[in-house]
This record gives structure tokens, C-alpha cells and sequence, in this order.
């Protein structure tokens, strides 16, 4: 568990199922999902991957707004192909009552600064300009325009070196 100052970023739960079953169901949610929307059925299996993988410590994590207690996206790291390689990804979402006021810079932050590895890639549609605000504030480098799972998306690569960027103080 990950506490920051206004999110509880936790594993899921059984018990966050209906929540984040809904939450996948929902195309204002899923906006800029490799996906999209799921139906009732694909969504309850996403569910069941995320709940897998959370608790093996990759995966997606419960953002839980501290004052109210209730879910408000996710945020996590996990795996994906690129160029044939098994490389690592930085992923986020949140419902759209709560974007544009820094939860997913605070979250993605809050991950990173958790999570020890070579190489953290992130990629996002191009149109996605508030995705690409977070990532280029958490200090991501942009690569250029990328082939990944069919679509043409922008990649991003976090540092190695702390030094090639300045990471964001809250």
C-alpha cells in the first residue's frame, strides 16, 4: 500500500469487483483504451487479471480518494510487448469527475517512486494531450510515434539516470 497525500493506492480487492466492473463498462472511462469499453462478461475477466496482478505486485492499483473513501481509477505498472521484447508499462486511469486535478500525477508518481526497474515505458494516443502532460511532468522522454497493439501511439520512456529529469515535488 502506497499512501500519498490525498490517495490510498492499494491492490485490489473481491470486494472492488462491481465497482471496477462498471468502471470498465463505462466509454467516458475507457476513453484512450486500447479496448475501449468492455462488455459485461470481457470486463469481469479484466477484472479478474487486474485482481491476479495486483496481488503478485505488478498490475494495476486501486486509487482510493482518502476523504471519501471510494474508488476513483487506477494506477499501475505491467507488462507489454514491444518490438517483440517483454518490456514494462506505466498505465493510469481515473473517472472523468476526477481528471484534470493532479490525481494521476500524483498516483503515477507515487508508483514510480516505489517501483525499481531498468526501463518504464508509457504510451498514449496522440490526442490524449492530458495523458501526455502527466507523463512529460512525471519526466518521461518522448520517443516519437510507435506501432503498439495495432495503433499508432506515442511512446515514452522514463529516465534510468534520476538526473535526466526533474521529478515533480508535491
Amino acid at each position: 500500500m502506497i499512501i500519498t497525500e490525498r490517495l490510498i493506492i492499494r491492490s485490489f480487492e473481491d470486494a472492488d469487483g462491481e465497482k471496477l466492473i462498471a468502471m470498465l463498462q463505462d466509454p467516458v472511462f475507457m476513453e484512450y483504451s486500447d479496448s475501449g469499453a468492455f462488455d459485461a462478461h470481457s470486463a469481469a475477466i479484466r477484472f479478474d487479471k487486474i485482481l491476479d496482478n495486483s496481488q503478485s505486485g505488478l498490475g494495476k492499483k486501486a486509487l482510493i480518494l482518502k476523504d471519501a473513501n471510494e474508488i476513483i481509477g487506477y494506477c499501475g505498472i505491467e507488462p507489454f510487448e514491444l518490438d517483440g521484447t517483454r518490456e514494462l508499462e506505466l498505465g493510469y486511469r481515473l473517472l472523468a469527475s476526477y481528471r484534470g486535478k493532479g490525481f494521476a500525477t500524483e498516483a503515477a508518481q507515487a508508483v514510480i517512486s516505489v517501483f525499481i526497474e531498468a526501463k518504464l515505458f508509457a504510451y498514449v494516443e496522440p490526442e490524449n494531450i492530458n495523458s501526455i502532460r502527466v507523463l512529460l511532468k512525471l519526466g518521461f522522454e518522448k520517443l516519437g510515434l510507435r506501432q503498439i497493439k495495432e495503433k499508432s501511439c506515442l511512446l515514452f520512456l522514463y529516465p534510468r539516470d534520476s538526473s535526466q529529469a526533474s521529478r515533480p515535488v508535491h
